[in-house]
């Protein structure tokens, strides 16, 4: 496996295991209910991730396919630069001005956090 790839793979994991520590942290009843009106609950978030995550693999393979077909195999490299540093999540977790999901990344509401 390419060192990017390793590097990708173990950030990932790293986020999934802080999500999962932060909702292991609400109350089990609480994950079902907003915290105030007009937001999304615990299990909306994580309905809204899996969804969104999903549909990025799919993008994420379908414009790799053609790539990897014609391109030669990179070199694995034992030293792989730090693939994440250029991602700037604050945007992403900046909570003060509340962002709108489009509908393809809309939560099923229904969904408990267990289901998500």
């Amino acid at each position: 496996m390419h060192g990017w790839t390793e590097a990708l793979l173990a950030h990932l994991a790293q986020s999934r295991d802080a999500l999962l520590a932060a909702v292991a942290d609400v109350p089990g009843a609480a994950r079902e209910r907003p915290p105030r009106p007009g937001t999304w609950s615990v299990a909306n978030v994580l309905a809204h991730l899996a969804r969104t995550e999903g549909q990025v693999a799919a993008l994420l393979e379908k414009r790799a396919r053609p790539l990897l077909a014609s391109a030669p195999r990179a070199p694995r490299s034992p030293a792989a630069p730090e693939l994440c540093s250029w991602f700037d999540g604050e945007p992403v977790l900046d909570r003060s001005a509340p962002l709108q999901a489009p509908a393809f990344a809309a939560p099923d509401l229904a969904m408990t956090a267990g289901d998500a």
